[in-house]
């Protein structure tokens, strides 16, 4: 199965490939950040059974960019470079999951933080094995009743 965690893991890796100098935090940093730096979590929007073997989910991916000084046209070209290096479907171990929306915004006091969302939806196969033995043999005898 595809946990959240995988995701996140495999957006910070992407990240830490394009930008080796900038800082990726996560929910788990509580201090000591340094400019510039991505800050990234996923949020995710719950889990529906689709039928008794198989659950959708969804999440968002949420990149927020933090400069040293607020630059729009950097901002802007790692909102375009971004969206090449994930393209169409985002790759987690051996899965492609559909990207349903890639966006962008601005967030902050004075909305000059750069954030991109990632919109993702997914199903997960979730069949498991009957525990009990299965039936290896039958025997059946067939007898004619006469009226």
């Amino acid at each position: 199965m595809t946990g959240y965690g995988d995701l996140i893991w495999e957006l910070n890796s992407l990240l830490k490939k394009k930008y080796p100098d900038v800082k990726i935090y996560g929910n788990d940093t509580t201090e000591g950040w340094r400019k510039p730096y991505f800050f990234l979590e996923c949020v995710p929007y719950g889990m529906n059974y689709v039928s008794r073997n198989f659950i959708k989910k969804s999440c968002s991916l949420k990149i927020t960019y933090f400069q040293r000084v607020p630059d729009e046209p950097d901002q802007l070209q790692k909102v375009e470079e971004i969206r090449e290096m994930i393209g169409m479907k985002f790759c987690v171990k051996d899965r492609k999951l559909d990207i349903k929306e890639y966006t962008h915004d601005y967030v902050g006091e004075y909305n000059n933080i750069l954030q991109i969302t990632l919109d993702l939806e997914w199903f997960e196969n979730c069949y498991k094995e009957p525990e009990e033995e299965k039936m290896k043999e039958i025997e059946l005898s067939v007898k004619e009743r006469r009226k």
